[in-house]
């Protein structure tokens, strides 16, 4: 089990377009560019991997969109955000 789709992330980050199991928390981590399925059809699984893998201009912007949403989840980014919201804590509570 994978609460949180750090997997696809991963995918994302070596250059690897991802298709996602149309699942409440994939949605939420992926937003708009993310490329879904309905995780209870074969069909519709075989579709997305087929529509990835034989349209390059496709599969090149769903890449673009995808490594685009992944900076949202940066190192940098996210602890910048930490350090924010303590000190925001600390002045509050001061």
């Amino acid at each position: 089990f994978e609460g949180f789709g750090l997997p696809p992330l991963e995918a994302v980050s070596l250059g690897c377009p991802v298709i996602l199991s149309d699942i409440p928390v994939l949605r939420e981590v992926f937003g708009e560019a993310g490329f879904y399925f309905n995780p209870y059809s074969e069909e519709d699984l075989a579709k997305a991997i087929f529509k990835v893998i034989s349209d390059e201009e496709f599969k090149f912007k769903l890449l673009e969109k995808q490594k685009e949403r992944l900076k949202m989840f940066d190192k940098d980014k996210i602890i910048e955000q930490y350090i924010s919201l303590f000190q925001r804590i600390i002045k509050e509570n001061s």
